[in-house]
């Protein structure tokens, strides 16, 4: 049995690796239960009902462009409330291993100062559904066009999925363009999913409902001579 340790675990939200300024993160999962018993029988039952998950991010405050303080403002300063692609890696960052993404909006943020290190707690609560997911590149800078080892999920599956796409870093005047490929045999690839071509830092969620064929791989397409540090994921709707 392999157990993981804290201080691996990686958590990515939109443009920016939190991961430096966060204590702890926690994912919570659930599903609502709503309890009857008809006066015929004797039993409770349960009607399974909508998901939700809630994040609770808990860290240090820091001011800078594009870091904690002002990514969480940001979101939640958005009028619309717009989500933003994240990903919360517990076992770490590694091509082939399995992690959490999916979109969230940042619906509380709390600044403490006192006569320790400012703090900033952060909730988000997901406003699209959560996947277990597969890594597929992990954040790493790329200075050429090319493509990931591929991950084989033993199987292919009917249903669809999610995939997250996260630019930490981009070289100016930089074009970046990843897709999510797909094969049945490990040799033979077509697209799978197509994110938006990126020319700065952001990330991208989408959802896809077309069937998954057995072994996925990231593939990128860099301008010339230029560099960009990126994290793309995918997760099954279906397992089997």
């Amino acid at each position: 049995m392999a157990f993981n340790h804290g201080i691996a675990s990686k958590f990515y939200f939109w443009k920016a690796d939190l991961s430096p300024y966060i204590e702890d993160a926690e994912l919570d999962l659930e599903r609502s239960a709503a309890a009857y018993r008809p006066l015929s029988t004797a039993a409770v039952g349960h009607e399974m009902g909508h998901r939700s998950a809630v994040i609770t991010l808990g860290g240090l405050f820091d001011d800078t462009e594009d870091t904690a303080d002002d990514l969480a403002f940001d979101v939640l300063d958005t009028a619309a409330g717009t989500a933003r692609p994240f990903a919360f890696l517990p076992g770490g960052d590694t091509r082939g291993l399995f992690g959490y993404i999916g979109s969230s909006n940042v619906d509380s943020e709390q600044i403490t100062a006192g006569d320790d290190v400012v703090r900033m707690p952060i909730g988000c609560v997901a406003s699209t559904n959560v996947r277990r997911s597969v890594i597929l590149h992990a954040l790493e800078e790329e200075t050429a066009t090319g493509d990931e080892t591929s991950v084989d999920n033993t199987t292919d599956t009917a249903s669809g999925g999610d995939a997250v796409l996260i630019c930490t870093a981009i070289s100016a005047a930089t074009t970046l363009d990843v897709l999510i490929e797909g094969s049945a045999n490990g040799t033979d690839w077509s697209t799978l999913v197509t994110f938006t071509q990126l020319t700065a830092i952001g990330g991208e969620h989408k959802t896809i409902t077309a069937a998954v064929p057995r072994y996925l791989r990231a593939s990128w397409t860099l301008s010339a001579d230029d560099e960009a540090t990126f994290f793309v994921a995918f997760g099954r709707a279906k397992i089997v």
